[in-house]
């Protein structure tokens, strides 16, 4: 078997892991596939995303960086990026790695969703509130997005709106069932119980 292929073999392996919830047992698949193939961007987001799971911010963000070393233009990379430096206060940074993302891929729901999270994070429910509307153009059934807007709305005053929304939120999915969810991707979110505060999309493989 060939580096490539054993590489590959060792990343679909630990990808299986990570979306089955088992992060201490993809990382070491990643680490394995790195190991023979150290310029495997792919490796190294989904890596990112064990390590964001297991508490490893600074190990997150570092596999974050060398995929986009490696794959500028890698969508799932910037996106995962801003979610990282988000868990770490540094919201202007996740706005501007949400940009990068939705320059490349204008239409990345998650991206709009958790970039509007961060500007309502920096004090800007109106612009917030124009990102949830993107995301939920592409996605009319996203409960974090509704639930977010709801979060904006209530932060301007309009208390009509915010409890539409939130009434939009449950109808999509209840809020109890929203918890770690899997699409392209995994992505520990982060919950802030009942205060309506921003919810986050999810971390991509």
């Amino acid at each position: 078997m060939d580096n490539s292929t054993q590489a590959n073999e060792n990343c679909r392996r630990g990808t299986t892991r990570l979306v089955r919830g088992d992060r201490a047992g993809a990382l070491a698949d990643f680490d394995r596939a790195l190991a023979v193939d150290p310029v495997y961007p792919e490796a190294y987001n989904n890596r990112g995303v064990a390590r964001h799971g297991l508490g490893d911010l600074a190990g997150a963000l570092a596999d974050f960086d060398r995929a986009l070393e490696l794959a500028p233009r890698y969508t799932e990379a910037y996106s995962n990026r801003g979610t990282a430096r988000h868990a770490r206060g540094d919201d202007a940074g996740s706005v501007a790695d949400f940009d990068q993302a939705l320059e490349i891929d204008p239409r990345h729901a998650e991206a709009y969703n958790n970039r509007g999270a961060a500007r309502h994070a920096l004090g800007d429910p109106r612009t917030a509130i124009a990102d949830f509307d993107l995301a939920l153009e592409l996605h009319s059934r996203y409960a974090e997005a509704y639930s977010n807007r709801g979060a904006a709305r209530q932060a301007l005053g309009d208390l009509a709106g915010s409890v539409a929304d939130f009434d939009l939120a449950s109808e999509a999915a209840p809020r109890e069932q929203i918890d770690v969810a899997v699409t392209r991707g995994v992505m520990p979110q982060v919950q802030h119980g009942r205060d309506r505060t921003p919810w986050w999309g999810r971390q991509e493989l």
